[in-house]
């Protein structure tokens, strides 16, 4: 990539022999594999086999959300207070379930892998993958496809009066695979709480999260809450990010003085030590570049590490970004 990611390199080993599948290309296949979509080759086997066991295998979620619900609550009693993501709400344990989604789904999923009645009906041809969706044009939402059903077991992560499991066919689920930049703007904002920005100060970090949030008490947060959509993007040549570039960075509007001084006085050192990414504003001009040099090194697997170095970088950047705002007096 450009200069700005020099600490980075500076991380990255050296690479050997590059392997026949890497690392990135995984990982985008997997962004891929988490959209939603109606499936031919499942349709059969939803009819014949996965509604007519509807019955048990309801039984076997109740079971694992059971298990999972048990086990929340034993974690509360000891620590009500432990945020579990900051982005995603401020949710703490005392909150469970509310913005445990992908929490819950994937407990429950894991759960499953040891539930005799479920894989009795997985083995006869049922196929099961995770997926993330803009649900009704309003939630970001953690499910799971099972053949050609959607299957959400924490439909009450947003309002607790809700019972606890949706199920439904695909084609009759109002959703979106996400994906348009200008739609995370719109859906975040709302389903956050938060006011959406585009990331014009952190350029080699900007193409991977281009969008930033800001709470009501003014702290900036990396808003990575779609991090399928840069894999997606960055596979395809980052057509999409550099489309939204091109139109003005359309549906955000630019960080308020008071979030640049906040993130400034976060991160204006440029201790890398401390905060892993260059801080600096740029302008469309220098992003656009830094998409291609993205874009280019997806098509070198020589280069695919320097990208997965990136993105291993974001959780930490995101948790010390939270971490120096609070330690602001």
């Amino acid at each position: 990539m450009t200069d700005s990611a020099g600490a980075v390199r500076a991380r990255a080993p050296r690479l050997g022999r590059v392997p026949a599948v890497t690392r990135l290309q995984q990982l985008v296949e997997r962004a891929h594999a988490m959209d939603m979509r109606w499936d031919r080759s499942q349709e059969q086997v939803t009819r014949d086999v996965l509604l007519p066991s509807m019955p048990s295998l309801i039984e076997a979620l109740e079971r694992a959300r059971r298990s999972v619900d048990d086990e929340m609550r034993t974690r509360a009693s000891a620590a009500p207070m432990l945020a579990i993501s900051d982005l995603a709400g401020a949710s703490t344990l005392a909150d469970y379930p509310i913005g445990f989604c992908r929490i819950i789904r994937d407990a429950v999923l894991e759960r499953l892998r040891g539930d005799p009645s479920w894989q009795s009906v997985m083995r006869r041809g049922v196929e099961v993958r995770d997926v993330f969706v803009i649900l009704k044009g309003r939630y970001f939402q953690n499910a799971m496809q099972v053949g050609n059903l959607y299957v959400d077991v924490a439909n009450d992560t947003v309002d607790r009066s809700k019972h606890w499991l949706e199920w439904s066919p695909v084609g009759d689920v109002p959703f979106e695979n996400p994906g348009d930049l200008r739609r995370l703007a719109e859906v975040a904002a709302s389903y956050l709480g938060c006011t959406v920005h585009p990331n014009t100060v952190f350029p080699l970090l900007a193409p991977v999260v281009p969008l930033l949030a800001v709470r009501g008490g003014g702290r900036v947060e990396l808003l990575h809450a779609a991090p399928g959509c840069f894999l997606k993007d960055v596979g395809d040549g980052m057509r999409s990010y550099r489309r939204w570039l091109a139109g003005g960075m359309a549906g955000t509007a630019p960080l308020t003085v008071d979030a640049l001084d906040a993130l400034r006085a976060a991160c204006g050192s440029n201790d890398l030590a401390s905060f892993p990414f260059e801080f600096r504003s740029c302008g469309a001009e220098e992003l656009d570049g830094q998409a291609l040099a993205y874009a280019e090194a997806a098509a070198d697997p020589s280069k695919h590490e320097l990208i997965t170095t990136v993105l291993d970088l974001v959780p930490v950047a995101a948790d010390r970004l939270v971490q120096r705002q609070r330690a602001q007096p």
